[in-house]
């Protein structure tokens, strides 16, 4: 694969007076029209993949609604008040949604579109947008190494639209990926030119992923790119720009600072965003993947050896009808003894862009054309990834640092998919001159909307998730099981099915369903309510002690504070336990759900089994919660005499608490809820989330900002060329 020589640099540079500007002008607008019509290109094939986002819809199954979508709502809600969702106050007992990094609080686009549009419009236009910006990413970065204009455009199609449409029911996917090439690019013009707008801007744009959350394919970037620099600095160093002294001669130091500039862009890109990393790094080490068993969880989501085989047979793999989750579990394709699924595996990158690519580094290595290099290079980092993604090398890199933290090792099949999607474009290269421009370009045309069909076919029958014209979450706001647990008060706790979902309605709701959340959640005490749900339906189950289902489940809703029971069918045998407090269907559970026929039916825990919050003698004092926010919680006592006080949420580093307006040390229960103790008499309890993580490192951010400008201002006053 030949890169090009810096030519905006070097246009003109020969050329005397008024001709070199009008060279360099002709030059600018010939790179000018290309960007336009690669951005049209792009805005085209969101639409081609996406009409129906496109014409208003939104997305619905797999982890959209169980997951991303409650955690969206939080930071809708979140924006109105005015705050910055650091706290998330309705899955569980809470859960720190900064520190988790996929809502997103700190993510720009997310900041503003989340406050303009609905939860559902901004949703699919921030996926539309980082699709937009992903393929015009990959066109930059295929024509800086010297790919033609139009098999740029191929490039981009087959790295965009193969690997990233299966997973848009992962909303990180596409969010992270797209500035994959985009930093690549950064890099490449960096070292092509030496001028540092470069850098400053892989600076900015890796601040931007790592405030998108969810860190993992940044981690990957990062490696690639880190890997890429150094090829390019050593075996793949030819086209790189080189200062001269008046001499001619090179800077010995050149190459030096060439990799120096980069290594400062990463360690600005991660100072920018501290004020997400540091709360993620706190989170990490409180939470489940901070414990010994966690390694035994990396291998989730591999691709078994013989699964690759989807990329040169998709016949035998993508059929209409074949449960491709079974498929891909299959003991016979020699995986290793973890779980995955077909969405996690999927690795088709597209049959002709794949063979093109065989094609090209076959004949490169048979006749050489002066890019052995960079296609033994290739093939060497491809051959890794996919042999990463089989999860076996796991055994030896999960003993290192960040390595051991992330699961899903197929996802370094996005390695794979850049390096074959350049290849092919690539090869399509080779093939022009053969052709003539014309048969070439018919051709090319041709190859590309086969693509679009073969991508676009197969994206289909792997993804959990599909469009649809109405969100079930424009109805929240007409769901009747929110009014009714609205009405009862702030301290209300609900018990549902459907994991995450049911707390979009702006109510805590256990059991919790977190990629990554407080140790607490995983606790034996806090599961042992799956065990209850599940004996429920076996007329004949009982307790150790004797007691019925109906009896463990109200006595585990007890200890975590649950107040109201939803479920799919009604319970027989409940009224010790548990009143009836509505039946029927649901305007938004009900559609989120499916259960268009069904009805839900939603208890109500007596009074008798319901944990107090105040913890003295019952007649000297009360308290009930008056007040939630996304950040803090209200709680109004009075009491005859001194006592404690429970608060059944998440005692998690960062909560600090205000006696009538006062700063008062807390403690945490054996539960891990909050507590405190309170004199005698009516008091305000006022609860904040106010983590130094966030608040401290924020402020060190932003003098990072300050820092890198002024000497941005300095390189371009000083030395404009060089900028």
């Amino acid at each position: 694969m030949p890169v090009a020589n810096a030519k905006s640099a070097a246009v003109g540079s020969t050329l005397p007076g008024g001709k070199q500007t009008e060279a360099a002008l002709d030059h600018r607008s010939e790179q000018v029209q290309e960007f336009i019509l690669a951005l049209a290109c792009s805005a085209v094939m969101v639409v081609i993949f996406w009409s129906d986002l496109v014409l208003g819809g939104s997305l619905i199954g797999g982890d959209v609604f169980t997951y991303f979508m409650p955690q969206k709502q939080v930071l809708a809600d979140a924006l109105k008040e005015g705050e910055w969702a650091l706290w998330n106050p309705y899955v569980g007992f809470g859960y720190p949604a900064l520190a988790e990094s996929q809502t997103g609080s700190l993510y720009l686009p997310n900041l503003i579109l989340y406050r303009c549009f609905s939860v559902s419009s901004a949703y699919a236009i921030n996926q539309l947008l980082h699709y937009f910006v992903a393929f015009a990413g990959a066109w930059l970065f295929a024509r800086r190494i010297g790919i033609s204009t139009l098999a740029s455009l191929f490039a981009s199609l087959v790295f965009v639209y193969s690997w990233f449409p299966p997973r848009i029911c992962l909303e990180w996917a596409i969010i992270g990926g797209a500035y994959f090439p985009l930093a690549f690019w950064c890099a490449e013009c960096w070292l092509q030119t030496a001028k540092w707008r470069y850098p400053l801007g892989l600076s900015f744009l890796l601040a931007l992923q790592l405030t998108a959350g969810h860190f993992n394919l940044a981690f990957i970037e990062l490696v690639c790119v880190t890997v890429y620099a150094g090829l390019r600095l050593s075996v793949l160093s030819v086209a790189t720009a080189n200062h001269h002294d008046q001499s001619g001669a090179q800077f010995p130091t050149h190459r030096l600072t060439l990799a120096c500039g980069l290594l400062v862009a990463i360690l600005c890109g991660f100072l920018l965003a501290l004020p997400q990393l540091i709360p993620s790094w706190e989170l990490k080490h409180l939470s489940q993947r901070g414990q010994a068993n966690w390694l035994a969880n990396t291998a989730y989501g591999h691709c078994p050896p013989l699964g690759l085989t989807q990329m040169i047979a998709p016949w035998a793999w993508y059929q209409p009808g074949l449960d491709l989750d079974g498929a891909i579990q299959s003991p016979s394709l020699m995986g290793v003894s973890a779980g995955t699924n077909k969405v996690e595996a999927h690795l088709y990158f597209g049959i002709i862009p794949f063979w093109l690519s065989v094609l090209g580094c076959a004949s490169g290595l048979i006749w050489p054309r002066g890019n052995r290099a960079w296609i033994i290079c290739g093939l060497s980092l491809a051959f890794l990834a996919l042999a990463y993604c089989t999860a076996y090398p796991l055994f030896i890199m999960r003993l290192l640092p960040v390595f051991s933290f992330f699961s899903g090792p197929a996802r370094w099949g996005m390695v794979a998919g850049w390096l074959i999607a350049l290849a092919a474009a690539a090869e399509c290269d080779r093939w022009r001159t053969r052709l003539g421009e014309f048969w070439w370009r018919g051709a090319l045309a041709l190859i590309a909307g086969l693509t679009i069909y073969d991508l676009g076919t197969v994206s289909q029958l792997v993804t959990y998730a599909f469009p649809i014209a109405n969100s079930p979450i424009d109805y929240r706001d007409k769901s009747e099981v929110r009014a009714l647990l609205l009405k009862e008060g702030p301290a209300t706790r609900l018990l549902a099915p459907g994991q995450n979902l049911p707390a979009t309605l702006g109510v805590p709701t256990c059991p919790v369903y977190l990629g990554i959340g407080p140790q607490q959640y995983f606790e034996p005490d806090f599961l042992a309510i799956n065990t209850a749900l599940k004996k429920l339906n076996d007329p004949a189950s009982t307790s150790t002690d004797g007691q019925t289902p109906q009896q463990d489940i109200a006595n585990w809703m007890a200890s975590t504070a649950c107040t109201h029971w939803l479920t799919f069918n009604e319970v027989p045998n409940s009224k010790e336990c548990f009143e009836l407090a509505w039946v029927g269907f649901d305007q938004f559970l009900s559609r989120a759900w499916g259960r268009t026929e069904e009805p839900l039916y939603l208890y109500r825990l007596r009074d008798k089994y319901r944990l107090p919050l105040w913890q003295g003698p019952p007649a000297s004092g009360q308290a009930r919660v008056i007040g939630r926010t996304t950040n803090s919680i209200t709680v109004e006592v009075s009491c005859q005499q001194a006592g404690d006080i429970i608060l059944p949420e998440l005692a998690y580093p960062g909560w600090s608490m205000y006696l009538d307006g006062q700063l008062t040390p807390t403690t945490s229960s054996k539960a891990g809820y909050r507590q405190a103790t309170v004199p005698s008499g009516q008091h305000l309890l006022y609860w904040r989330f106010e983590p130094f993580s966030f608040e401290g490192f924020r402020y060190l951010s932003a003098m990072v900002v300050v820092l890198m400008i002024v000497a941005a201002i300095a390189i371009a006053i000083r030395s404009p060329h060089s900028f």
